[in-house]
């Protein structure tokens, strides 16, 4: 599959080492592809991995992680909203403090005709780097439309180590914006981010 990564930071960084890894192709779509972190981030990928313009990485991609920070969602797909139109597109953004957690609503606004998809924000990057905790793997909690796109989304959730639920469509994504607060509820609880959810039945 060929993955456009907006936001190569710890969760885009985190989510392309383990897609890259699986075999798919991954675009990072990047301002300036010589930083020394873009670099970096290239090499441990390896050799299924390059970096271009936000622009070229969504054009022929099967599916688009957005990963920037919540703030700078609404300026990074305003320019590239027909490109993504009948793609799959991710939001994996978190908006803290916020209105609201997600950002489907700014990225259908730029983009009406995307599958999309609220997945990847449950968890810490050290956890998406991470899946396995006592040698099993947690849930990605996921909403979105169903059908062939949602298979897309499935076996990237499995190719990033984890067991993927739906939960619903886009009616779901405050349900899937809850559970990061139990997470955070948990993590608090435990003392430490190195827990996942998993549900059982």
């Amino acid at each position: 599959m060929k993955v456009a990564i907006i936001g190569y930071g710890k969760i885009g960084g985190s989510l392309a080492k383990h897609w890259g890894a699986a075999g798919h192709q991954v675009a990072l779509g990047v301002r300036d592809a010589s930083k020394p972190e873009v670099q970096q981030l290239l090499g441990e990928i390896g050799s299924n991995a390059r970096a271009t313009s936000v622009a070229e990485a969504v054009a022929d991609a099967d599916a688009v992680l957005i990963a920037v920070p919540g703030a700078a969602v609404s300026e990074t797909v305003q320019p590239i909203g027909k490109a993504l139109a009948g793609k799959v597109v991710i939001d994996a953004t978190n908006n803290r403090g916020g209105s609201g957690f997600n950002n489907i609503d700014k990225i259908t606004a730029a983009a009406p005709d995307v599958f999309a998809y609220r997945a990847f924000n449950t968890y810490g990057f050290e956890n998406l780097l991470d899946p396995t905790y006592q040698g099993e793997q947690g849930e990605i909690f996921y909403a979105g439309p169903d059908g062939e796109p949602q298979a897309r989304v499935e076996q990237l959730i499995k190719d990033a180590g984890w067991r993927p639920l739906r939960l619903g469509g886009l009616d779901q994504v405050p349900v899937v914006d809850s559970i990061v607060l139990l997470w955070f509820g948990i993590a608090g609880a435990k003392g430490g981010r190195h827990v996942a959810l998993k549900v059982i039945g």
